[in-house]
């Protein structure tokens, strides 16, 4: 059995995933909420951070103070991206090989993809959220990337102090346009569902366990 820490943005991103998990207890310390329990037999702690690297870093900081980060660990941030182009559809899971920031400097490479399972995407962290046509062909001017985010780059500058095994998996939420917000609020529950089943079938294989 090994520790997971799974981290998201918000609730919404993981509910799939706490209502798999069994044993699960909510732990409300110090501006953290967190949720402790097993999944896909493992013990597991899901972290949420709120919006933005630097919301991500901070809780991840807190977080290392309580949470029993040995070689054994595994660190996964999971959550919705927009796709910046029309390539993969909505509601793919991507696993994430390299992050960029929006200056295009690399913050994590593909020693971050894992198996076979899942396709290999670049992802962008941006500082802010990118919901228009405008914003999305700006980006795109200056760093080439399948997908954009906004808590990646704070999950890496401290994840790979706390353990060797390291993973971001993506789920395809809108296209970084104008009608990004309302498909994602239609959509949220569906898209939980797509990432968890994408997830577990990724964890149960690095760990030799039965589908």
């Amino acid at each position: 059995m090994i520790d997971i820490l799974m981290v998201a943005a918000y609730k919404k991103e993981v509910q799939s995933f706490l209502e798999r998990a069994k044993n699960v207890s909510k732990v409300s310390s110090a501006g953290l909420t967190y949720y402790q329990g097993e999944y896909c037999q493992q013990k597991i702690t899901f972290l949420i951070t709120g919006q933005g690297h630097k919301n991500c870093t901070r809780a991840l900081q807190a977080i290392k103070k309580k949470w029993p980060a040995s070689e054994r660990s595994w660190l996964i941030n999971v959550g919705f991206a927009g796709a910046l182009t029309s390539f993969y559809d909505w509601g793919s899971v991507l696993q994430v090989g390299t992050v960029l920031s929006c200056s295009g400097k690399v913050e994590g490479d593909s020693s971050l993809a894992i198996g076979q399972g899942l396709a290999i995407a670049r992802l962008v962290c941006s500082e802010k959220p990118i919901m228009s046509s405008v914003e999305k062909n700006k980006l795109l001017a200056v760093v080439e990337a399948d997908l954009v985010d906004m808590e990646s780059k704070g999950f890496l500058s401290v994840a790979f102090h706390c353990s060797k095994r390291v993973s971001i998996f993506k789920v395809v939420s809108d296209y970084a346009d104008e009608e990004a917000p309302s498909l994602i609020i239609k959509k949220s529950y569906e898209l939980s569902q797509k990432l968890e089943n994408a997830v577990a079938k990724m964890i149960k294989e690095q760990l030799g366990l039965e589908p």
